[in-house]
C-alpha cells in the first residue's frame, strides 16, 4: 500500500459553444469526448489493481478483467478513468459498479466487460506527476497505455475543428466534450476543466403578461 498515495479527481466547471470558438485557434486547448459513465481513479500495485470512485468506494471486486491483476512493472502508477459500459449506457455502468461482485460478474460475461477509458494520469512509479503540465502527463499515460490490456482504452483528444468536433457528438446522441489545457496541472477535486454538454432549450409561447412596477417599469413582470 505503501507506494500508493490517495487522490481526489479534477472536475469540470460548465462553459459555452461560444467559448469553445473562442479557443479554436488556440493550440493549447484540446478536446475530448465527455462520456457516459463513472469518474474512477485506477491504482496499479504489484499483486493487484484497485478501482476507486469519486466518493472512496472500492469498486475493484466489480471490475472482471482487473479484479486480482497485478502491474509489477508499473506499480506505483495512478490513472484519471471514465468506467463506460460496453453499450455506452450510464444505466448499464450501474447494473456493474452498483452491485455485488458476484452480479456484476455474471453480468459482464453475458453483456461484455467494463470499459475504462484513461483520460489523465497522476502518479507513476510512486512519483507524483500532478504539478506537471498536461501535454507531459499525456505522453507518460499514453506509454503506460501500451502496457495495459485491450480493455483499457485511450482518451482521444481534438486539437483542431473543436466546434465541429462538439457538433458531431451531439448529432451522434453524445453527452458533450471535455475542453482540457495541455498546460494545466492535475488540480485535485477543484474545476479546471471545462464541459460543454448538449443545451436544454425549449419553445414556449407567451399568452399574458402583467407590466412591471416601479423601476421595473419598462420591463415585463409576471408571465402566463
Amino acid at each position: 500500500m505503501s507506494d500508493v498515495r490517495r487522490y481526489k479527481p479534477q472536475l469540470a466547471s460548465s462553459t459555452s459553444v461560444d467559448h469553445l470558438a473562442s479557443l479554436e485557434s488556440v493550440s493549447r486547448f484540446v478536446v475530448g469526448e465527455k462520456l457516459d459513465g463513472y469518474r474512477e481513479l485506477i491504482y496499479l500495485h504489484n499483486d493487484r489493481t484497485e478501482l476507486i470512485a469519486r466518493s472512496g468506494a472500492d469498486h475493484s471486486a466489480n471490475a472482471l478483467h482487473i479484479s486480482g491483476v497485478g502491474h509489477p512493472s508499473l506499480a506505483g502508477t495512478v490513472i484519471d478513468c471514465e468506467a463506460v459500459a460496453p453499450s455506452g449506457l450510464i444505466g448499464d455502468v450501474k447494473s456493474i459498479l452498483g452491485s455485488s461482485a458476484n452480479t456484476a460478474a455474471q453480468w459482464q460475461k453475458a453483456n461484455g466487460l467494463l470499459r475504462l477509458v484513461a483520460v489523465d494520469m497522476l502518479q507513476t512509479h510512486g512519483d507524483s506527476i500532478v504539478h506537471i503540465p498536461f501535454s507531459v502527463r499525456r505522453q507518460l499515460l499514453e506509454t503506460v497505455m501500451k502496457e495495459l490490456d485491450s480493455n483499457f482504452m485511450l482518451e482521444r483528444l481534438i486539437t483542431i475543428d473543436k466546434v465541429a468536433f462538439y457538433k458531431s457528438v451531439i448529432v451522434r446522441g453524445g453527452e458533450g466534450v471535455v475542453i482540457k489545457d495541455l498546460d494545466g496541472p492535475y488540480e485535485q477535486g477543484k474545476r479546471r476543466w471545462l464541459k460543454l454538454k448538449k443545451s436544454k432549450t425549449w419553445d414556449v409561447v407567451v399568452v399574458d403578461f402583467s407590466q412591471g412596477q416601479g423601476k421595473y417599469a419598462d420591463t415585463i413582470g409576471a408571465r402566463t
